[in-house]
């Protein structure tokens, strides 16, 4: 083959003469190189990597001048040469992948190669491409070495693995924290932790604000504690941002959520006041009150209580608000009311109420009186009284329902209830003083009822002797409309009865009874009346038929039975005969009227049989009734028949017993009568049996068993068994044996036995999966173990008795183990001044392939260490400390096996930036603030500066380098601010902190713009444009007007609501230039305003006083004098003109 030297023997050579002949190269090959020695034998080598074709030449000469040259061909098969490439080398930074190619590889034969992933790296993941190009990715936070391995192949069979070493550079984390929630309530600071952070570094973390809530302020300090302080009455969502460090350069910013629950601001209610006249009651509905009250969060309100009523009485009535002045009063009163907002938090203001006089109706008073039903009552009605002295008179006002009344002049009254009415009646009468004013009363009547007993009739009804009769009593009437209930009154003589409550009856007779009877029942209505009634009964007489009885009797097969019939009676005292109703089906009977009987089966036969016999009165009565018969049947015994059947030794038979017949066709049953001598027998009842003979025996045996037929016939036969002789396989038993790892055992196999008594032979069935064994022939063995193998191994053996007989059996083997430590390797790493390490140590290995696990073994000098079981391990050097430093670290097997390595550290030196804080203060709005910022530290004593970072997105900030600053915020603006300051060491080292700023807010009073408007004499005038419209307030609250009723300056009246809506009513007949002056409010400060009012005039309509009425005798002229007036003033020519006469006369 390709590159493969080969050797051999040239073809033997012979000489007639007998000389010596002598073997040597004639000429080389074309492709190789080829020794030729004397003796013939030769080695050819193909040139490196050739196939193909190739021959040399050589001679053989006899020493004495004779020779021949003879030709070898040789032929080089090809064969394949594996794909070449290269070891190799990558850098990445720690947690970035790397992506390339792997060294190119070459193939001689011009194979195509392609690329694999040959192992996994240790502290990564590779993914190979055919082509060659590959991306490694380091494990999270991993620095360090690490590799892969790789093959090339040319798809031939023939490949090559090569080895990728990777360094991972060492790259600062980020720390880690979380996204916060936190809830509080409105109004209110919440003090907190954030959440902990975390540096895979082992970094020092610190923490600072990022960005201010919008709805409040907050501190965060570098420890991470905070103070969140929501805005004055806010409630709602809002949210901070805050930011981790590692001093490092690694940040991280996360978000508290803040949830600000609100708490309720009580509503403001705001006094009224209102109009009502002399003993009227004013009923308000809630909105006239709530119209002018206000709740801060914009709550519905409701009137939850009205008390502390002065002048008068109030209350809630169906949500309205009732106020009643005392009777006869006019003048002021007042009460106070309390509304409640949705969260249950109230205020309380006064209603001045306004109690106008008028004139006073008379008074009397609703009555209440009671008559029995169809019964007129007389009477007065209450004396009624008039607080003018006017003398007062009675009259109906309105009919009872269920009567009439008669209501005269001085209040006496007659009423007269509608015939058999009884329950609720009224009517009204009316009290005049006869100068207009009047009230109206109720008088409420009570009819009460008298009972009416209810009203039914007797009854008769007609039934057959022994017949039950039902039906419904003579419906019930009652006058009053009462429920009527039936019951029984007294029982019948003859028989029972039952009466429902509805009236349904049911009647029965005593048994064979006829002739009369009767029986009374009584209607109530419940009040306590009842009548009761009789129900007279016909029963008509029915004859009865005789009664007798069915019968059984039994007789054997081919045998007549003579008897009598049951004996018949007669209830009406008949004479009764008996005679035959229907032959029997297998046989013959005859029946005498006297009752007795002779029955004869037919021949041979047996089972049931029946015959009917009839009774009767000689008027028409009968009754008929069966006779059933048992004829039995007699008894044959089966047959069935002796048996031979032969099975081997320790062989169980089964099989079925010879059939057996029954001449009576009775169902056969088997039975065992004897057991076998030598073995056992099971014989089932429908003639199935199995036969076991006992273990090794052979020769003849037999049993018996029986068929029976239920009926007492049976007979006995007999089975003769021959149990054939068998070989016995000879016994021996499974084994364990152990030994330890690399320990050969030897040893003999458990003893085996033989019943037949045969010579008894070992030997090996099966080889142990983990080594070798030897069994000899006398049971004896050797076993030895793979080299390094423990664990459970087997083999099977085979016993035999030279006839044929054997048996296999199994030798289990426990090989134990014995231990080995596990190898890892000392390390070196490195670090910068305070920063942590964190890696993995070198990789264990355990020849047994025990779990490894690492611990600390000695602490370092300069710092402190801590190693995970998984190798992983994190070094924090010493505060500022720089050097060499080591710790040590042991790997154990858990089996007794461990190894120490250490590890050898080198601390790099390096600058450390100063550290001040994060700050906070409050200016009021519009307020410069002079200030110094955190003093600054540095660890290195390095003189520090401070600069401005970022400037106040709200004002101007100066920051000088001494750490003094002037904030100055925007005009008007309040709310926070932010600015960041940097602190410097001139060394490179820096950090930037931020100063949060409260601009608390100044407030600013509203304006009130003038507004003017126009309206007509007279007539009110309703806005359509809010006297708030034009007014402002540069701190953009909403403003409300101060509500009211206020008197313009010419006597009018201006009503204002909270919203700036208004109606202003000029004073009667005034036309000119009015004003008004409101008051609007932001919540704190006013400011008043002026509404300029012009009033158009319009004409007023002429007055006519004087003598508008006037007496006079029939016939008779009657004069007077009527004077006209106008607000607006009459012109010289006024003229008075009759627009209508009256129906009786002429005007003039």
């Amino acid at each position: 083959n390709e590159d493969t030297a080969v050797s051999g023997s040239l073809p033997a050579a012979s000489d007639l003469d007998g000389d010596t002949v002598s073997y040597a190269k004639a000429s080389d090959p074309a492709h190789g190189t080829v020794t030729v020695n004397a003796n013939g034998s030769y080695v050819y080598t193909p040139a490196a990597n050739y196939n193909g074709p190739d021959s040399f030449t050589y001679t053989v000469s006899d020493g004495q001048g004779g020779s021949n040259t003879y030709t070898v061909a040789i032929t080089v098969n090809p064969v394949n040469d594996a794909p070449v490439a290269a070891n190799a080398t990558a850098t990445t930074n720690e947690d970035t992948a790397v992506s390339g190619s792997l060294p190119a590889a070459s193939d001689l034969d011009g194979d195509t190669v392609s690329y694999a992933k040959a192992s996994d790296p240790a502290h990564g993941t590779v993914t190979v491409n055919a082509n060659g190009s590959y991306v490694y990715t380091p494990a999270a936070n991993y620095n360090g070495p690490d590799s892969f391995t790789y093959t090339v192949s040319d798809g031939q069979g023939g490949s090559n693995t090569y080895t990728v070493n990777v360094t991972v550079s060492p790259v600062n984390d980020a720390p880690v924290a979380a996204n916060a929630a936190v809830t509080t309530n409105e109004d209110t600071a919440v003090n907190g932790t954030l959440p902990t952070g975390s540096d895979v570094d082992a970094d020092a973390v610190s923490y600072a604000k990022a960005s201010d809530p919008a709805h409040g302020t907050v501190t965060v300090n570098a420890n991470g504690s905070y103070v969140y302080t929501p805005s004055p009455n806010y409630n709602g969502p809002d949210s901070f941002t805050y930011t981790v460090s590692d001093g490092q350069g690694g940040s991280n910013t996360y978000t508290v959520n803040v949830t600000v629950s609100p708490v309720n601001d009580a509503p403001v209610a705001v006094n009224d006041t209102v109009f009502t006249n002399e003993d009227a009651a004013l009923t308000m509905a809630p909105q006239i009150l709530l119209v002018n009250d206000r709740d801060p969060e914009g709550d519905s309100l409701t009137i939850v209580s009205v008390q502390s009523a002065v002048n008068g009485t109030v209350s809630l009535v169906g949500g309205n608000v009732v106020f009643t002045p005392p009777a006869n009063y006019t003048g002021p009163a007042s009460f106070t009311y309390t509304v409640m907002d949705a969260q249950g938090a109230t205020s309380t203001a006064v209603v001045n109420v306004i109690v106008n006089p008028m004139g006073d109706a008379p008074e009397g008073a609703d009555a209440s009186l009671t008559t029995l039903e169809d019964t007129t009552i007389n009477g007065n009605l209450p004396a009624a009284s008039d607080l003018d002295g006017d003398t007062v008179s009675y009259a109906k006002a309105g009919d009872p329902a269920h009567g009439t009344v008669t209501v005269n002049a001085d209040g006496s009254y007659v009423y007269t209830p509608v015939a058999n009415y009884n329950g609720p009646d009224s009517f009204t009468y009316m009290v005049s003083d006869g100068q207009g004013g009047s009230n109206t009363y109720t008088v409420a009547i009570t009819v009460n009822p008298v009972n009416d007993a209810p009203v039914a009739a007797n009854a008769t009804a007609t039934t057959n002797e022994d017949t039950v009769v039902s039906g419904n009593l003579p419906a019930a009437s009652d006058l009053d409309g009462d429920t009527v209930n039936y019951a029984k009154a007294s029982n019948p003589a003859h028989g029972t009865v039952t009466v429902n409550a509805d009236g349904s009856y049911v009647y029965t007779p005593v048994a064979n009874y006829n002739g009369p009877d009767s029986f009374t029942y009584t209607v109530s209505d419940g009040q306590g009346g009842s009548n009761t009634y009789t129900v007279a009964i016909t029963v008509n007489p029915v004859n009865d038929a005789p009664v007798a009885a069915d019968a059984s009797i039994s007789t054997s097969e081919d045998t007549a039975i003579e008897g009598n019939l049951p004996a018949a009676s007669d209830a009406d005292g008949d004479a009764v005969s008996y005679t035959k109703a229907s032959n029997p089906n297998h046989g013959t009977v005859e029946v005498n009227a006297d009752g007795s009987y002779v029955y004869t089966p037919v021949a041979n036969y047996n089972g049931p049989d029946s015959f009917t016999y009839t009774v009767s009165d000689g008027q028409g009565g009968s009754n008929t009734y069966t006779v059933n018969i048992d004829v039995g049947a007699g008894n044959d015994a089966p047959v069935a028949a002796n048996a031979e059947v032969s099975t081997n030794e320790d062989t169980v038979i089964e099989g079925s017993l010879p059939e057996a017949s029954d001449l009576d066709g009775d169902a056969v049953s088997y039975a065992k009568a004897s057991n076998p001598a030598h073995g056992t027998v099971t014989v089932n009842a429908d003639g199935s049996y199995v036969y076991t003979p006992v273990a090794n025996y052979n020769g003849p045996d037999s049993f018996t068993y029986t068929v029976s037929d239920g009926q007492g016939g049976s007979n006995t036969y007999t089975v003769a068994i021959t149990v054939n002789p068998v070989n016995d396989a000879p016994v021996a038993a499974n084994a364990e044996v152990s030994t330890n790892e690399d320990t050969v055992i030897e040893g003999s196999l458990p003893a085996a036995s033989d019943l037949d008594g045969d010579a008894v032979s070992y030997a090996k069935a099966s080889n142990p999966a983990h080594g070798t064994v030897t069994v000899n022939a006398d049971g004896s063995y050797v076993y030895t173990p793979v080299a390094n193998y423990n664990g459970p191994d087997t083999f099977t053996y085979t016993v035999s008795d030279g006839q044929g007989g054997s048996n296999t059996y199994t030798v289990a083997i426990t090989v134990n183990p014995v231990n080995d430590a596990p190898v890892a390797a000392d390390a070196e790493i490195s670090t910068d001044e305070n920063t942590p390490i964190e890696g993995l140590l070198p990789e264990a290995t355990d020849l047994d392939g025990d779990t490894v696990s690492y611990a600390k073994a000695g602490d370092p000098s300069h710092g402190t260490v801590t190693v995970g079981g998984d190798g992983s391990y994190v070094y924090i050097p010493a505060e500022g400390y720089s050097g060499p430093d080591s710790f040590t670290y042991t790997v154990n097997d858990g089996n007794g096996g461990s190894n120490t390595y250490t590890v050898d550290i080198v601390v790099h030196s390096g600058n450390d930036a100063p550290v001040a804080a994060d700050t906070k203060v409050s200016t009021p709005e519009d307020a410069p603030i002079n200030g110094t910022l955190p003093e600054a530290v540095d660890a290195d004593e390095d003189p520090v500066s401070y600069s401005k970072a970022s400037d106040p997105a709200h004002g101007a900030v100066t920051i000088n380098a001494d750490g003094t600053y002037t904030y100055t915020p925007n005009g008007n603006y309040n709310g926070p601010d932010s600015f960041t300051y940097t602190v410097s060491d001139g060394q490179g080292g820096s950090n930037t902190y931020t100063v949060s700023i409260n601009v608390t807010p100044v407030n600013d009073a509203p304006v009130a713009v003038d507004d003017a408007i126009t309206a007509t004499e007279d007539t009110p005038f309703s806005s359509t444009v809010s006297l708030l419209a034009n007014d402002t307030d540069v701190d953009g609250p909403s403003l409300t007007a101060v509500a009211g009723t206020y008197t313009t300056a010419q006597g009018g009246t201006l009503v204002l609501a909270t919203d700036g809506s208004y109606t202003y009513t000029p004073a009667a007949n005034f036309t000119g230039t009015d004003s008004v002056n409101y008051t609007v409010t932001d919540g704190s400060l006013t400011d008043v305003g002026t509404l300029t009012i012009t009033v158009g005039a319009a004409n007023d309509p002429t007055s006519v006083t004087g003598d508008t009425s006037g007496n006079g005798d029939e016939d008779t002229v009657i004069s007077g004098t009527l004077t006209a007036t106008d607000a607006d003033g009459l012109s010289d020519g006024s003229v008075y003109s009759v627009t209508g006469q009256g129906a009786n006369g002429q005007t003039a």
